[in-house]
């Protein structure tokens, strides 16, 4: 009988555009490890929809599938429909073998287990745990043995065996299944090139389910997944690296930009990286490989702030990152912006504003800016330590509460005003002229590209 598997993300709780989302990379990889371990895996991304659709796949591929394991990936933004998910699955065929894995249950594995009745939760770094699973259930072996997971016992007690350790050569995971996700018609693909962040920022949980230790792939193993995805879907013409610090190792992004040159790889790509390191050198060799976009993580222009946070960067390596990207290259440079931090007060934001300001002068026109995002509290992180011991949430919070709660020491009206601060400044220091460059430059007069732009913002005045 053939061992089948359904992986999937359920929506999300979050107002979404998908054009805006990545597929799910993590299904992507679960179902490579899965066929490796002879299961044949049937994958869904319900992330960007709603209940009604990530029910209905459920029910439609159990039926007509009859997957022996079903694998849930889970955040915090969608962990609601991965509780209903649950349950569903339960009441359908209770034998199904329910196992979910992701940030939020690695934190809350008894939410999922107790509160639901999910059968195993991988913690972490979840590939080779969840393929020694399947495994496992092929050969009808207990599971008790297996590091890295929380699973209940016989006296239905939450037991969390010891901890797996990393892949330490993340070259040897196999190529995510981009054909999951993508079609012959597809122009857009996804790519992961290292794990792991070595910062330790107040607000994020990236350090805690992957860890602060960066590990990264090769530039000839990242180039041959590159090459071989649009080989095999030849309509892509833009690729985005998905690495929370791709640009961590300033001559490890030379060698894979030099890798796309030399193999004729003619697409344009965005990422995400740090302000500091940023060489001249390094943007140059990005535009030359096809580089139109990099996300910088700046969160605030203060310096107190930019400590307290644990960010690891200072204003002047923000200030010099966007003045490097600007004069030595047509790379568009984001900027993200967080507001409500601890501590954030009006002279605060008037220090990002002056960062702003110094940046305008040099770029000569408006910033690409995910602008003042107030600040939204997820589990495992410092700056959910901080709200729980004021005695404002507790974990309880998770189970009920469909929204991720926003960290609010001013009132949302302030925080409101603060924003279109920023706001005002971004869009007027420059002059008009500019303003109409931008829009025609970037073909923002489209009503689609205006709504992407305008939307954060329309989300942080309702």
């Amino acid at each position: 009988m053939e061992k089948k598997v359904f992986l999937f993300s359920p929506n999300s709780e979050d107002d979404l555009d998908p054009s805006l989302v990545s597929y799910s990379l993590a299904l992507g990889f679960l179902a490579a490890y899965a066929e490796k371990a002879g299961w044949i895996p049937i994958v869904r991304d319900c992330y960007c929809s709603n209940w009604e659709n990530t029910k209905s796949q459920i029910i439609d591929i159990i039926r007509k599938e009859n997957p022996s394991v079903i694998g849930i990936n889970c955040v915090t933004m969608n962990r609601m429909a991965a509780y209903k998910s649950v349950d569903l699955i339960k009441r359908i065929k209770p034998e199904i073998k329910v196992i979910l894995g992701g940030v939020h249950p690695t934190i809350y594995p008894q939410h999922f287990l107790i509160n639901h009745n999910a059968d195993v939760i991988v913690l972490h770094e979840g590939e080779e745990t969840f393929e020694e699973l399947l495994n496992h259930y092929s050969q009808g072996k207990p599971i008790t043995d297996i590091k890295g997971i929380a699973y209940k016992n016989k006296k239905g007690e939450v037991v969390i065996n010891p901890p797996r350790e990393q892949i330490k050569d993340i070259n040897q995971i196999p190529f995510m299944k981009h054909d999951s996700f993508l079609n012959p018609d597809s122009t857009k693909a996804y790519f992961f090139t290292s794990r792991g962040c070595p910062s330790n920022c107040n607000f994020c949980s990236a350090s805690v389910h992957w860890g602060r230790r960066w590990r990264f792939r090769t530039p000839k193993n990242v180039v041959d997944e590159i090459e071989f995805v649009i080989k095999k879907f030849p309509k892509i013409n833009e690729i985005r690296f998905m690495d929370d610090t791709f640009t961590l190792d300033n001559k490890r992004v030379i060698e894979i930009c030099k890798e796309m040159i030399n193999r004729n790889i003619n697409v344009r790509w965005r990422c995400s990286g740090r302000v500091h390191p940023v060489s001249v050198e390094m943007i140059q060799w990005m535009e030359k490989a096809g580089c139109i976009m990099i996300s910088f993580g700046v969160e605030t222009g203060s310096v107190r702030l930019l400590g307290e946070m644990g960010k690891n960067q200072t204003v002047e390596q923000i200030f010099n990152a966007f003045k490097i990207v600007y004069e030595n290259s047509n790379i568009t440079p984001e900027m993200f912006i967080i507001l409500g931090l601890p501590n954030e007060n009006k002279g605060t934001v008037d220090e990002t504003i002056a960062l702003i300001k110094r940046v305008i002068k040099v770029s000569k026109k408006p910033l690409i800016l995910t602008a003042a995002r107030i600040l939204e509290i997820y589990p495992g992180t410092r700056i959910y330590s901080l709200t729980k011991s004021r005695g404002l949430i507790d974990d309880s919070y998770w189970l009920t509460n469909p929204k991720t709660p926003q960290f609010l020491e001013q009132t949302p009206k302030w925080l409101k005003h603060q924003r279109n601060r920023i706001l005002f400044v971004n869009w007027t220091y420059a002059g008009l002229l500019p303003v109409v460059q931008l829009f025609f430059e970037k073909k923002m007069w489209k009503p689609r590209k205006i709504y992407n732009i305008i939307r954060p913002y329309l989300k942080g005045l309702n």
